[in-house]
């Protein structure tokens, strides 16, 4: 059995990628967010389809602007709070499916973008063995 664990530093190598654009200029498209990033505001369109996250999203770039504490420090604060509030459980399962969207068009268009589909995640599980 194979076990991968992926974690932050798992995208580190996609930032210093590099391709040509039609012009023939070599260019790096904006990497997948770090956690500090993920409620920045260019991620407005994704914000508009989970209203309910919009104050756990002000809060968290509140947090990001002032790095005195972490993101991931500041959900766990909020998910304690979560449990007298069915407001703010609303708003956690929001933010939820945010961070999904968020992720996922991300990291799919910076793949396709820079590698046209083609990363390393296809060597780790091909099953050929020709990596």
């Amino acid at each position: 059995m194979l076990l991968v664990i992926l974690g932050a530093g798992a995208s580190y190598d996609c930032m210093r990628a590099e391709y040509v654009n039609s012009r023939g200029e070599a260019v790096a498209p904006p990497p997948p967010p770090q956690a500090s990033q993920l409620f920045a505001p260019h991620f407005g369109p994704v914000i508009d389809r989970y209203p309910p996250a919009r104050a756990i999203a002000h809060l968290m770039r509140g947090v990001a602007a002032q790095g005195t504490t972490s993101i991931e420090h500041e959900f766990e604060r909020i998910v304690g709070e979560a449990r007298d509030s069915e407001i703010i459980r609303r708003q956690l399962a929001a933010v939820r499916f945010y961070l999904h969207d968020v992720i996922e068009e991300s990291t799919q268009g910076y793949a396709m973008e820079a590698g046209h589909g083609v990363t390393n995640y296809h060597a780790l599980v091909s099953c050929t063995g020709d990596n």
